[in-house]
């Protein structure tokens, strides 16, 4: 692992870097991607299936940083004394009650193992492999009640919108 560590962080690292556009974000994500292949390392049979895996990986993480800094950059109203409500504040408060609306979707319509999975996968940035062995279920499970726990949000989402 430490070979292919050496040889392969740079290869992550440039693909974190185009997504993340800050070094040390970059940095913390190959480095989040070596922390979660560590994990499962001994499932992982080949080279290739591990290189695979880190590039996959890489880029989940990214893409949820990503996400994430939407929704952190968000400061609430009564930080300030006089305040106007422009429209970059208008759109921070809209996605975080979103948010927290999807949060409470996930807990009050979803059965408990959905939920489990939901919250491992998106909010733990747990890998499906990991939430598989995590389980004791197969990746293919997981997926498929990921996949359903999603529909079922985004269509419950979608019709209170509407």
């Amino acid at each position: 692992m430490h070979k292919f560590y050496t040889s392969f962080k740079v290869n992550l690292l440039k693909i974190a870097s185009n997504l993340l556009k800050e070094e040390s974000d970059a940095q913390d994500a190959v480095q989040d991607t070596f922390l979660r292949l560590w994990k499962i390392r001994d499932k992982i049979k080949t080279e290739d299936e591990a290189k695979a895996l880190a590039i996959r990986t890489t880029q989940n993480i990214c893409i949820d940083k990503l996400r994430r800094k939407k929704i952190i950059n968000f400061e609430p109203i009564d930080n300030y004394q006089n305040y106007r409500i422009d429209d970059s504040m208008q759109k921070n408060a809209e996605i975080t009650e979103d948010y927290n609306f999807i949060c409470s979707l996930i807990d009050q319509k979803l059965s408990p193992l959905q939920k489990k999975i939901i919250k491992m996968k998106e909010f733990e940035e747990k890998e499906i492999e990991e939430i598989a062995l995590i389980l004791d279920m197969k990746q293919a499970a997981v997926r498929m009640n990921l996949s359903r726990a999603r529909k079922e949000i985004r269509e419950i989402y979608l019709k209170s919108n509407s």
